[in-house]
């Protein structure tokens, strides 16, 4: 019995070391991978470190290392991990990074790394081409753009057809796909979806359009969340003033000028764009 024990514990005992010495492996060949981009210049470490910065989260990171990888030269490279991120790495899907990697690797000569760049900025007119690779390829890349072109619909009936396709690109991408979805909810009435999917939306250190945070925006005003809508207006707008003008004639967003705070902050912005001869594009009088 004693020796049952023994070595029970023993073998115990040699499965945490393993799993330790397996950790200390990774951790330490992170750390390798991190030095030998930044110190030795090495790419192929630039874009193994690259891959685990997304994977943990921390993107500010990855785009620094695939920043130096792919600046070192090597495209081939550049195009793999964008191929690997366009469609998915253990769950991962980021066509942002993966634009990313594709325009380095095109830029350096690599043509498969241009026509894949291509790929993820496909026309919205070619909407057939866009639902038929959302359905057939589970593409969320695709999805959410068939839905952006349903979602700018003007009539009613091919509005709707947008949800069809918002939703897959939400619950993969969690994107500003999920804020026109949340928008398209609170339209009908149903907050409580619409908080659901706007709750999924995951804002990442990626320099986002104008469009895109104005679509945040919206969508956070559309729920009644004030304090929200006003801390990212805020926000948003000192890192983009000129984002104050595509809110200020959008229809809805437009109210937040009753804000007193932000009646000011609006006032202040134009101000400044008209010191810089960007008052043309909008004139004071939409906060007066």
């Amino acid at each position: 019995m004693k020796k049952t024990i023994v070595v029970s514990i023993a073998v115990f005992s040699g499965i945490i070391c393993g799993i330790l010495l397996i950790s200390h492996i990774f951790y330490y060949s992170e750390i390798a991978s991190e030095a030998s981009c930044l110190v030795q210049r090495n790419a192929s470490s630039c874009l193994a470190a690259a891959l685990t910065k997304m994977i943990e989260g921390n993107y500010a990171d990855s785009y620094q290392y695939v920043n130096e990888g792919c600046v070192l030269g090597d495209a081939e490279l550049c195009n793999t991990s964008g191929v690997v991120l366009s469609v998915g790495l253990n769950g991962y899907f980021d066509y942002l990074f993966a634009y990313a990697l594709f325009d380095h690797g095109c830029d350096l000569g690599n043509k498969k790394s241009c026509s894949d760049r291509k790929l993820l900025t496909i026309e919205k007119d070619d909407i057939q081409n866009l639902i038929e690779n959302c359905k057939n390829n589970n593409n969320p890349v695709f999805c959410r753009k068939a839905g952006e072109h349903f979602f700018y619909s003007k009539e009613d009936h091919e509005r709707k057809k947008a949800l069809e396709f918002l939703k897959p690109a939400c619950s993969q991408l969690k994107d500003f796909s999920c804020a026109m979805l949340s928008i398209m909810f609170s339209e009908d009435g149903d907050q409580i979806n619409a908080k659901q999917v706007y709750d999924q939306f995951t804002t990442k250190d990626f320099p986002f359009s104008n469009h895109e945070t104005f679509l945040e925006i919206k969508a956070a005003f559309m729920l009644g969340n004030e304090d929200k809508t006003e801390k990212l207006i805020i926000e948003k707008t000192n890192e983009k003033p000129q984002l104050v003008i595509v809110i200020l004639k959008d229809p809805v967003l437009k109210k937040t000028a009753e804000n007193k705070r932000l009646h000011e902050h609006y006032l202040s912005l134009l101000r400044a764009l008209k010191q810089k001869n960007e008052s043309c594009l909008i004139s004071e009088g939409g906060v007066q």
